[in-house]
């Protein structure tokens, strides 16, 4: 038994619900360990419910509230985090307000109304974290508490808590990055601000801005700078080597349609990097028939076709029919057509 295991243990024997917790969480990992896993479990739960103290009770709701174990139970933990949160104790009424706040947003849209409520009580007692959920949930097209503005509004206002009260790097990254992508909402399109917010984040090192920041140099004419787009995508692929099926997507789809830099070589090769690892947008341009069409036309005639010389829009015309479908695609809207395919699949999976 490692030093860690023997020193919970020894809390545990002396009837520390912590202990036993933490013995819990010690075994579960392993699989040959998850009887003791459990036993350990259950003794936690005794433990906590010999006591009769809030803080116990405030243990308890939390041990319930944890989906990953077998014990959760939503009512349970609701109902011991709500006699915590309203108990004369304002220590562990505070305690108890993210963990609330947690236990609605798990139950999905029915209870967002609720974990907003807990969320703005823990934010206003100075937990930060509650306003990057707060943000996730406001930020959801797919509800009706969609509101952008308010979003970064939480945003915003936990950046300049942070200003005050320090806190760790990575947090400061992350609430620099969720507002700078906000601010390139359909909704509320702010580039410069989304600008100055994700260099901030890249600062500390994000590799997720670095990503996104890149994306607005290549795709807003205002602040196209494609060097350091290409630096930041290199960079990014260095620090999060998960993203390099979206940066090489990215990097072969400037290289495609970026006059300034368009290379056909280039293009199919980060195409195809990207479709090798599972990409199906890139996978869709190397597997039209008409790819090499495309990739070599708008090689040679870009210059031509924003000059809207007819007979290069007419071949243009008809690469874009046999490869998307669409036969009036200029080289912006095919441009535009594959970058918001993929810009959906960034988001669900970022």
């Amino acid at each position: 038994m490692s030093r860690a295991a023997l020193c919970f243990e020894r809390a545990a024997k002396m009837s520390d619900g912590d202990g036993a917790f933490c013995l819990y969480k010690l075994y579960r990992s392993q699989p040959e360990l998850q009887n003791e896993a459990e036993r350990q479990l259950e003794r936690a739960i005794s433990l906590y419910e010999s006591k009769d103290d809030i803080f116990s009770a405030l243990k308890l709701g939390k041990l319930y509230s944890d989906v990953d174990t077998s014990k959760f139970d939503f009512e349970k933990a609701k109902e011991l985090l709500l006699q915590v949160a309203h108990s004369d104790d304002n220590n562990a009424a505070e305690m108890a307000e993210y963990p609330l706040a947690k236990l609605f947003i798990g139950q999905g849209e029915k209870c967002y109304g609720d974990a907003l409520m807990w969320l703005e009580k823990a934010f206003d007692h100075g937990n930060i974290y509650s306003a990057l959920a707060a943000a996730k949930i406001l930020s959801d097209s797919q509800t009706h508490f969609y509101n952008v503005k308010a979003a970064k509004e939480w945003l915003a206002k936990a950046i300049e808590l942070t200003e005050k009260n320090p806190c760790s790097e990575e947090l400061v990254a992350e609430l620099n990055y969720r507002l700078g992508r906000l601010h390139l909402s359909d909704e509320d399109y702010l580039p410069q601000q989304a600008e100055e917010c994700l260099k901030r984040s890249v600062s500390f090192g994000n590799a997720y801005a670095m990503y996104t920041l890149a994306r607005l140099y290549i795709n807003d004419d205002s602040l196209k700078d494609l060097n350091s787009a290409i630096t930041l995508l290199n960079n990014a692929k260095s620090s999060e080597p998960t993203l390099s099926p979206f940066v090489d997507y990215t990097l072969g789809t400037m290289y495609l349609f970026e006059k300034e830099v368009r290379d056909a070589t280039l293009a199919k090769k980060y195409l195809a990097a990207s479709a090798n690892a599972g990409n199906e947008y890139a996978q869709m341009i190397l597997d039209s028939q008409s790819a090499d069409c495309v990739l070599s036309l708008i090689s040679s005639v870009g210059m031509l076709l924003a000059e809207n010389m007819e007979s290069d829009r007419a071949a243009l015309s008809e690469c874009s029919s046999a490869a998307f479908g669409h036969g009036d695609m200029s080289v912006g809207q095919i441009r535009e057509y594959l970058l918001k395919l993929q810009d959906k699949e960034n988001t669900a999976q970022m």
